[in-house]
């Protein structure tokens, strides 16, 4: 049997990473709503996560949601208005950008960004990867994240229910020696809410990485 999941080493807002993640550009990981979950959105430097949060249920209106997204930027870029150091407004100012994942309405937001001048990551999560590791791209952002964490290069906000989540997540290395993660579904029915916060904070620790070495076991992601 696995070992249970314990808490991540740099699960706690963290002043040393917070200071190494200055002058990286600041990403904004978004998963849009779809029917059973919600819009989750996450502001992230490097491997160094802000902030978590969820918005209010827009229906899956792809137009509302667009609209909430634009409306955070130009907060973020008012805070440099009160603060011209603020670490986030700087970050975004400086090449920030948006990693989205496009499955069902995701798709038609990012385009629509991409139209608006912003740059977008499309986060499709049934698109080959290049490392055969992997089953696909959540698979190896979660497993990447995962590394960070253990690595103790990552570090989270004290957000009890991301925590929560993540502690949840489970994987499975497949006959063909591929990692999988278990759906949402899977991970819906057996804490009773999508993990819509892990997902974004996968995406945006994880996202983008090419290269990481995984466990060689089934079970929690172990952090």
């Amino acid at each position: 049997m696995p070992p249970c999941a314990r808490t991540p080493a740099a699960a706690h807002v963290n002043g040393n990473r917070r200071q190494e993640a200055v002058g990286l550009p600041l990403v904004i990981a978004v998963d849009p709503e779809h029917k059973h979950d919600r819009t989750a959105i996450g502001l992230a430097q490097g491997t160094y996560l802000h902030e978590a949060h969820t918005l209010p249920s827009m229906g899956g209106d792809p137009t509302r949601i667009e609209q909430a997204l634009i409306a955070l930027v130009h907060q973020i870029a008012a805070r440099a208005q009160a603060d011209p150091t603020d670490q986030i407004a700087t970050a975004w100012a400086d090449g920030g950008s948006f990693i989205i994942d496009t499955t069902g309405v995701g798709k038609v937001i990012a385009d629509h960004l991409v139209a608006k001048g912003y740059t977008v990551t499309y986060f499709d999560s049934s698109t080959p990867v290049q490392d055969k590791r992997y089953g696909n791209p959540r698979a190896e952002a979660y497993m990447t994240m995962r590394e960070a964490f253990q690595a103790g290069t990552a570090a989270i906000p004290p957000n009890a229910e991301l925590l929560s989540e993540l502690l949840a997540v489970k994987y499975e290395v497949k006959h063909s020696g591929k990692t999988h993660i278990e759906s949402k579904d899977q991970i819906r029915d057996r804490i009773g809410r999508s993990p819509d916060l892990a997902d974004i904070c996968a995406m945006a620790l994880g996202g983008a990485a090419e290269v990481c070495s995984i466990g060689g076991f089934v079970g929690d992601l172990g952090f």
